[in-house]
């Protein structure tokens, strides 16, 4: 499965969400599995998006913090947003949303979950 980094930066609080509510024990193991494979590219995106901080960014005077500057953030965002326009393959099969048994969820969680989760029709 293909998805573009961007899905799964978006989804990255609902996953958290479910990822931290009671589930039944077959759907935590296979929601854990998913996340173990999307918490590897988040921490990969993180990482390259650390890079362009330091790549367009400057250290704040008196701190160890870099920030980007008003004149290097349109880049900044640009190359940070064709990073997120990526896409990545994962190996897994998405989870049925009846196994997730009582979690709530909104209509938008679920709309950030469609990658991840099938949805009976």
């Amino acid at each position: 499965m293909k998805l573009k980094l961007t899905d799964i930066k978006r989804a990255e609080p609902v996953l958290m969400k479910i990822m931290n509510a009671e589930l039944p024990i077959k759907a935590a193991y296979k929601i854990g599995r998913v996340m173990k494979k999307i918490q590897e590219e988040l921490k990969t995106i993180e990482e390259m998006r650390i890079k362009l901080v330091q790549k367009h960014g400057k250290t704040v005077e008196g701190t160890q913090r870099t920030e980007v500057p008003q004149e290097n953030f349109d880049t900044f965002v640009k190359e940070y947003n064709a990073l997120l326009e990526s896409e990545a393959t994962f190996d897994f099969d998405p989870v049925p949303m009846a196994d997730l048994g009582n979690i709530s969820l909104s209509p938008m969680d679920t709309i950030l979950l469609e990658p991840f989760l099938t949805v009976p029709e």
